[in-house]
């Protein structure tokens, strides 16, 4: 079987192996990385892709099955416009307009056990898009949140206090981060008790991928939040060294800003809720790090009543 291992520093090479493990080592050493690293931390992704991480230097790769080469197409052939038909062109900010509304998103809500079997795939998680005026204020100021913003808060607040268990409170919080929080992807992240971080819900384009990953209890910007309990708000992803730019290859997503904000009670820290790229020509503000910390707190509130 053919494997491509790549390195955000060294590029790609594809290799013929048994197995995914035969693959990096081999994949490794032809890249020449073998000899500098101390010891791997791997995780095997949904998608069959693993993520390998340096424990000693960070550094991480990625290997999985070698992309298909893509189909020619002979421009004098009688399909040949047909199949260019399926080539999209890139989009660019002045093909859209900016009063464009957001898709409209499904507002069915799956149904999850709280005895953690059978999770419904992320992108399923879905919440009604709000129209909560929010308007972004100097950095310098207090941020000032609207009654209407409040309404909504204490909607959520109120379904999260309310959950049957801890995996519904998961749910409803993420629920309600996005719909305080408009956003083109987002993730409930738990804290499992290795200190690992599993996504349990998610939605946006790559969901999917993401449901059931792990990944190590310090990597990213998640958990350089767990860790400092800490909310972050990066508006540049590419100049902040604690982004996890490898879930990003795996994914094939391109993640440009975060605002993540960690879920604790009484110092007890129970995982993240992450937010990703706010919508087309708006920037994620103070004081959607505000709300979203008061879903948070609601959200560890709760999971310490359900775990006592």
């Amino acid at each position: 079987m053919r494997f491509e291992v790549s390195s955000r520093t060294a590029g790609s090479v594809q290799v013929d192996a048994s197995n995914w493990l035969s693959a990096l080592g081999e994949g490794l050493t032809a890249l020449g990385l073998l000899a500098d690293l101390d010891r791997l931390a791997c995780e095997v992704l949904p998608n069959g892709r693993v993520l390998a991480r340096d424990v000693r230097s960070g550094h991480g790769f990625i290997c999985g099955p070698a992309p298909e080469p893509e189909p020619t197409c002979d421009p004098a052939s009688p399909d040949a416009d047909r199949d260019r038909a399926f080539v999209s062109e890139p989009v660019t900010d002045a093909d859209i307009p900016p009063e464009a509304a957001p898709p409209p998103v499904s507002t069915d809500t799956p149904r999850v056990r709280d005895d953690g079997v059978a999770l419904r795939v992320a992108d399923e998680v879905t919440a009604p898009h709000l129209s909560v005026a929010v308007e972004e204020e100097a950095e310098s100021s207090a941020p000032f949140i609207p009654d209407a913003a409040l309404t909504v808060l204490d909607e959520r607040v109120a379904r999260i206090e309310e959950s049957a268990g801890a995996l519904f409170a998961w749910h409803e919080a993420l629920d309600a981060a996005r719909a305080l929080c408009p956003a083109d992807s987002g993730a409930a992240i738990e804290r499992e008790p290795d200190g690992q971080l599993r996504f349990l819900y998610a939605f946006g384009p790559t969901a999917a991928t993401l449901q059931g990953a792990v990944m190590p209890g310090d990597a990213g910007i998640a958990g350089f939040a767990v860790h400092r309990q800490a909310a972050m708000l990066v508006h540049d992803t590419a100049a902040d060294p604690r982004f996890l730019a490898e879930f990003d290859d795996v994914t094939g997503y391109a993640t440009q800003a975060v605002l993540c904000v960690p879920v604790l009670h009484e110092q007890t820290v129970y995982g993240v809720l992450e937010l990703l790229n706010p919508p087309r020509g708006r920037r994620f503000a103070r004081i959607h790090l505000e709300l979203v910390e008061m879903v948070a707190d609601a959200l560890g509130a709760r999971l310490a009543r359900a775990l006592r």
